[in-house]
């Protein structure tokens, strides 16, 4: 059965893929993946349910929650666009970004160099995990990137198997490479992070501050 109309954000029709909640501050709703794209519509309330069709990829904002990047922009079935960062919600793990008009492609890995600089193309964040002797991966570090490029430093010992992953968003992981640590810095393997356990690890949001628990 489906939610009755009144229970979603004012002007907004459901049903949707999956549904978020608005930030307190209220959301702009825009025309396309972008803040340079026009507003259309009213500004949405705080704390209202967004019904969500799909996502694209777009201009990279801070999230509201976490002060991390993203890419995501959420589609509303009229067509219209929320940026994720203002909505409390994430699509499911089988829903996959869509073209959208306005839009880039997802964020990729380009190379690895030294100890470490990751460099990538269209690259909000990059997430690092490595293997621990139980055979679990670990997160050990989730680094914004500034113009594709993201740089830290790790104090892993030589042989330790990293994944470095590229992140959409916290806890969006997206294309990655494994590497292990060598005694003068990383070399990377040429393949892709197939472990869904290693991506997932790399890109995972951190807690959210107890005032917006």
């Amino acid at each position: 059965m489906s939610r009755p109309e009144s229970v979603y954000c004012p002007g907004v029709a459901g049903p949707g893929v999956w549904e978020g909640k608005t930030h307190p501050d209220g959301v702009i709703v825009r025309s396309g993946p972008g803040k340079d794209f026009p507003s259309k519509g009213e500004r949405l309330p705080g704390g209202c349910t967004l019904p969500l069709a799909g996502f694209c990829h777009g201009q990279t904002l801070r999230d509201a929650w976490l002060d991390l990047p993203d890419n995501r922009w959420f589609r509303l079935n009229d067509g219209r666009f929320v940026a994720s960062t203002v909505v409390f919600g994430n699509p499911g793990p089988d829903v996959e970004a869509q073209p959208c008009a306005g839009g880039i492609g997802p964020p990729e890995l380009t190379a690895l160099e030294g100890n470490l600089t990751v460099k990538g193309e269209r690259l909000p964040m990059v997430g690092i995990a490595r293997l621990r002797e139980d055979l679990r991966w670990e997160q050990v570090a989730l680094v914004p990137a500034d113009h594709d490029r993201a740089t830290t430093s790790l104090a892993e010992p030589p042989g330790t198997r990293i994944a470095v992953v590229a992140c959409a968003a916290a806890a969006w992981p997206q294309q990655g490479i494994a590497a292990i640590v060598t005694e003068h810095g990383l070399v990377d393997q040429t393949d892709r992070v197939a472990d869904p356990q290693a991506r997932h690890a790399a890109c995972r949001a951190p807690d959210r501050p107890a005032a917006h628990q």
